[in-house]
């Protein structure tokens, strides 16, 4: 062994530092030898400034990541970039201190700008000028951008100087069913079903007020602002079908990127938030710094001196900003929804059934009897069946003599108002054409004691009486009662897509009444109310046996997967039925009934069902006009909707109408008759 070779050892730099090694002596046949092994060099500790250094270039590098900027593009092709960047300077303000912004006025340069290898990540459009012909090479750019996964804004002053005309095609390029709708100013809230992603609800104003043109046609979903439940609306927006679907503000998905669209006219904090969450751009508190306003003009002895003078408000903060009243999707958020729906159809449908009624007090007058008990049935159809409107149904009938057709009207009318003594009187005289003097007689004897000074009711009473040849009796029992304790309520009937959904299968569906269908139009079972059940304030068919007290309840056995309505009181209107009298008049006669009897029961669930006025003769029934109109006669007629039903009957599609009854009882049986025929009385 060559000792020598020891002390040329060489240690790995890569290996970590060995403790210091001791000297050691070695025997040999010739003495010992002394061994000094060299010792490694010891590492340099990093001094207080190189770790100082080395914490802020580590900090500093985290800060460069996180303050990427989004690149935005910002396209002007009709209007001058200097004017919408003076009249829109707290959005630009915004963008330029959260994100590199490129504004753009050509359309060569914008080509340019989408063909690079580093797009910008979200392109805001500001005027209509992409809508022209001239520009339609950068609007199939834009187009394949969106679907290549970039982000598309139409804000600013696009709306206001798009083309109508122009629409049409526009939407279908972009593959989206849009087209623009109503243009006014009212208040909005964020969208109870949720934002659509992937925008930030807590960026977002949660109520807010402005002008805007409104977008109709788009899935309500993809609606960022809704109206407010108590928003107001201009009349003549108010009869407009199907207004109160619109949104100011749309976000849908296009591809792999996505499309925006914000209507608002002016320039207000929430829009211009709006518009910067939409490109994908975070802001600060500040960031838009004061708001300008026009305060006047000046204009002055040269005409073409003209100055706008502008007042600076601070921004403001709003507290609500980020607070979601209620969860998206939530059940609550569903009532919500369904709550603000319900009153602009109602509004809508209120002021087409006022349109039909005039037009039918018109033709009443001039003696177009047939003619104004068609307008008066098309109110009760499009509104409800509300007792002014079947009173004068009633009326009109009557003078065509109708006798029987005019006492169901007024009938009906009196369900809903006992204590309308001109329906009371119109089904006397109904019922004395139709020979029925005894119920004439009650219902005048009725008029006459809440209105003495009746001369017609006296009159047509004395002239009954002298029909009757036998004894008549001095009192009778009225009915309805002339009080509103045993008052219906009126529904107006809904035109959501649920409320339509009638399959052939003329099953209810389990899911949509549980944990919700997620099949939607395309599901093969009912979602419709029917008569066995009554509909929740969410839109569920709640079990009307169950909430009865009827236990067991007898669909759980019928159908296989249990009962398909849903047994849950919590969103039901408050009170349950409209009135506690007509409750303890149904839970009486439930009780009465043989649980075994399921046709019986059906039978009374019929009668109180609240669209149980779609099986009405003056409904289903039709009369010939007793004259025609006279050649060239002008009548301002709105054209009839459809008669849209919502019961489960199978042939309700095919025939337009409901049939009577007892065609109705002989179906039930053939459906019911498997489980009469298995199942022993269950109570």
């Amino acid at each position: 062994m060559d000792f020598s070779q020891i002390s040329n050892l060489n240690f790995t730099p890569d290996l970590p530092p060995l403790p210091p090694l001791p000297n050691f002596s070695v025997s040999t046949s010739e003495g010992t030898l002394d061994v000094d092994l060299p010792q490694p060099s010891p590492q340099p500790s990093p001094s207080r400034r190189s770790r100082k250094r080395a914490r802020q270039k580590a900090k500093q590098s985290q800060k460069t990541q996180a303050s990427a900027k989004p690149r935005v593009m910002v396209l002007s092709l009709g209007n001058s970039m200097s004017f919408l960047k003076s009249m829109y300077h707290q959005l630009f303000l915004g963008l330029h201190k959260n994100a590199t912004v490129t504004e753009v006025s050509s359309a060569q340069t914008a080509e340019d700008a989408l063909t690079t290898p580093s797009p910008p990540s979200a392109v805001l459009i500001i005027d209509s000028g992409i809508t022209t012909a001239e520009h339609s090479g950068i609007l199939s750019r834009l187009i394949g951008y969106a679907h290549a996964g970039g982000r598309v804004v139409l804000g600013g002053q696009f709306a206001g100087d798009f083309d109508y005309r122009e629409g049409p095609t526009f939407w279908r390029k972009w593959g989206v069913s849009w087209q623009l709708g109503s243009y006014y100013v009212t208040s909005f809230e964020l969208n109870y079903q949720g934002v659509p992603a992937p925008l930030d609800a807590h960026a977002l104003d949660q109520q807010c007020h402005f002008k805007a043109t409104f977008i109709r046609g788009h899935h309500s979903r993809d609606a960022v602002y809704t109206l407010a439940l108590h928003a107001p609306m201009p009349p003549n927006v108010a009869k407009q079908l199907g207004s109160c679907f619109e949104s100011p503000a749309v976000w849908t998905k296009i591809g792999k990127g996505y499309l925006g669209f914000c209507g608002a006219a002016n320039t207000e904090a929430s829009t211009i938030r709006l518009l910067i969450e939409m490109c994908g751009v975070r802001l600060q508190p500040g960031d838009l710094g004061p708001e300008r306003h026009l305060a006047s003009v000046e204009i002055g002895p040269v005409t073409s001196y003209v100055r706008s003078v502008y007042e600076t408000v601070p921004e403001q903060k709003n507290e609500s900003k980020g607070k979601m009243s209620l969860r998206p999707g939530s059940r609550e958020a569903q009532v919500a929804v369904r709550a603000v729906v319900r009153e602009r159809t109602a509004l809508q449908k209120r002021a087409k059934g006022e349109e039909y009624k005039e037009t039918g007090n018109k033709m009443f007058k001039i003696g177009e009897y047939g003619f104004a008990a068609d307008m008066y049935r098309e109110a009760a159809r499009e509104h409800a069946p509300k007792p002014v409107y079947l009173a004068n149904l009633a009326a009109a009938l009557l003078k065509l003599e109708r006798w029987d057709l005019a006492e169901s009207a007024a009938d009906r009318a009196l369900r809903g108002d006992p204590a309308n003594l001109k329906a009371r009187y119109r089904r006397g005289l109904a019922r004395k054409g139709m020979g029925r003097y005894l119920d004439a007689i009650k219902d005048f004897r009725c008029v006459l004691q809440h209105e003495p000074s009746a001369a017609d009711a006296q009159r047509e009473l004395v002239a009954t009486l002298a029909l009757l040849t036998g004894p008549v009796e001095r009192a009778g029992e009225e009915d309805p009662p002339f009080d509103r304790s045993c008052e219906w309520e009126v529904a107006t009937q809904s035109d959501t897509e649920d409320y339509r959904h009638c399959p052939p299968s003329n099953r209810p569906c389990r899911a949509y009444n549980h944990e919700g269908c997620t099949h939607r139009a395309a599901c093969p079972y009912v979602h419709a109310p029917d008569w066995r059940s009554t509909r929740d304030r969410s839109g569920r068919n709640v079990c009307l046996w169950w909430l009865l007290g009827g236990e067991p309840c007898p669909w759980d056995e019928f159908y296989k997967d249990g009962c398909p309505y849903a047994h849950d009181e919590t969103h039901l209107p408050n009170p349950w039925w409209s009135k506690e009298y007509r409750l303890f008049v149904l839970r009486t006669q439930f009780y009465k009934l043989d649980p075994d009897a399921v046709e019986e029961i059906d039978r009374l669930f019929w009668q109180n069902f609240v669209m149980s006025w779609r099986a009405d003769l003056w409904e289903t029934e039709d009369w010939v006009p007793e004259t025609e109109l006279e050649p060239g006669a002008h009548v301002p007629v709105p054209e009839a909707a459809p008669v849209q039903h919502g019961f489960g009957f199978d042939n309700m599609q095919d025939t337009g109408s409901v049939r009577p009854i007892d065609a109705i009882w002989a179906n039930w049986k053939a459906e019911i008759q498997p489980y009469l025929d298995k199942y022993a009385p269950y109570r």
